[in-house]
């Protein structure tokens, strides 16, 4: 080979290759220093592509796992303000069924009244007061606004709503197939062929009546109203009805004693005979879906609707009943995307006791059923006035409450708690996705940097050497 003093070649060779151990080991230095296999773009590319998306869905779903806990932390506040409230409406029920009793005097029924005067405030004071933060849970503002109901639907009760999302109103309706009808029995005429004695049993009990021989169709519609507090039951004109609608209202009526025949049912009945009714109810479609209710009200659950819809009795079928709901209510956000499917619109009604129960209707020429204010003194439905209709009201009332603390349960226990258990396991898998991705191996990081600190030392000496080459030219000129 050649000697050559102005190109020294064998020490450009060794000083390239020391350049690189150089970078190679700064380079392992700072990945053992960051515990990072990916420090800057050029390590990996691909690898820092994917690592940052995993890392941003990662931080996603801890935020909305975050979300699904403090919802679930919301629905327990609420919950146990409602479950208060139960304790309070089942001491003014107590107060009620007291005051029904004839030994009670009127002082005595005047100190029950002013007990549901305290509670009645009391749960207005609950109803107002309970928030969750700065959110006001239980005073309406956390529930649906109505923006219009047909005049045919008698009570709304929206849980869940899923919203139209280029309007700010969704409208729906309710398709009746099938009205709900009342148990009933046509009376055919009085009594006949001697004295009877008849057993009339009802939604609300069993109640007897004797008749005399002889007695008119009239006479035998006077008899039946007259125990109508005790059986649910009464009569118009030449029939006899329930006061309640639906399936579960049934008139059963029995010719116990006597030898005389009764003008009730199909023809006449019998000593010993026995006549039965039972009421039907209501039928409907609701977003392309069929439901059966119970009496009048429907339990609805759709994708886009979770809720109870109550008609009015006597509700024609054949029509379409609609009403519409403003955007409103509590969104949940516990997905990572900004869709349906990753949200939830729950709504907490009012439990004010100008909104508990329900409006009063008249059946049969009898008032039912109210608001829960009315029961205040001098409301119209008060302990001295009217406390069987104001059992009716508590029992709607609480009825309410348990619906509304049983949805507040259900999506906590099927939705929000899955949410966070499904969330923390996806966290988990795409944690572990980024780490073998992003993390350092150390052992074979540390093999790596012990090879390059040799080439390193070892490129050192043969480049001091490569370099005294050209000396050697010095012996030929000797």
């Amino acid at each position: 080979m050649g000697l050559r003093i102005n190109s020294n070649i064998s020490s450009l060779i060794a000083l390239r290759n020391l350049n690189a151990t150089d970078s190679r080991q700064a380079r392992s230095f700072e990945k053992l220093a960051t515990g990072l296999r990916i420090v800057r773009p050029q390590d990996d590319p691909t690898g820092l592509a994917i690592s940052e998306s995993l890392r941003a869905q990662t931080r996603a779903l801890q935020q909305a796992t975050e979300n699904a806990r403090s919802a679930e932390n919301l629905m327990n506040t609420a919950d146990a303000a409602l479950s208060n409230v139960n304790d309070l409406l089942n001491n003014v029920r107590r107060s009620v069924l007291a005051s029904m009793n004839d030994s009670m005097s009127p002082e005595a029924i005047s100190s029950e009244q002013d007990f549901v005067d305290e509670a009645i405030e009391t749960l207005g004071r609950i109803a107002n007061t309970t928030r969750f933060g700065e959110i006001p849970l239980l005073d309406g503002r956390a529930g649906f606004d109505m923006e219009t109901i047909d005049d045919s639907i008698r009570a709304i009760n929206a849980e869940e709503v899923r919203f139209n999302p280029v309007t700010e109103v969704t409208n729906f309706s309710v398709g009746v197939t099938t009205s709900a009808t009342q148990a009933s029995l046509s009376l055919s005429g009085g009594v006949t062929g001697g004295d009877a004695m008849i057993e009339i049993q009802g939604p609300d009990g069993t109640a007897t009546v004797s008749l005399m021989d002889g007695a008119t169709m009239t006479d035998l519609a006077n008899a039946i109203d007259s125990v109508r507090e005790f059986t649910g039951i009464y009569a118009s004109g030449t029939d006899i009805f329930t006061e309640e609608y639906g399936s579960e209202s049934m008139i059963r009526i029995r010719n116990i004693s006597g030898s005389g025949t009764v003008g009730v049912g199909i023809g006449t009945l019998p000593p010993g005979g026995v006549t039965t009714a039972i009421g039907g109810d209501i039928e409907a479609t609701f977003m392309g879906e069929s439901f059966t209710g119970k009496g009048n009200r429907l339990s609805l659950d759709t994708e886009g609707f979770r809720g109870t819809v109550e008609l009015m009795p006597d509700t024609a079928s054949g029509a379409d009943y609609t009403f519409s709901i403003r955007r409103s209510g509590l969104l949940l956000q516990m997905g990572i995307e900004a869709n349906f499917e990753s949200q939830l619109t729950v709504g907490i009604s009012s439990i004010n006791p100008d909104h508990l129960g329900i409006a009063a209707i008249t059946i049969g020429g009898k008032e039912f059923e109210g608001l829960l204010s009315s029961l205040h003194t001098g409301g119209g439905n008060d302990l001295a006035t009217n406390p069987e209709n104001a059992l009716r009201i508590l029992d709607r009332a609480m009825s309410q409450i348990n619906e509304i603390r049983g949805s507040l349960g259900s999506v906590s226990q099927h939705i929000l708690q899955p949410t966070q258990r499904s969330n923390e396991v996806a966290i988990e898998n795409l944690t572990a996705a980024e780490s073998s991705l992003r993390d350092l191996d150390f052992a074979a990081e540390s093999a790596e940097m012990a090879r390059n600190q040799i080439l390193f030392q070892a490129g050192t000496s043969v480049l001091s050497a490569a370099s005294t080459l050209p000396q050697t030219v010095l012996e030929l000129l000797k």
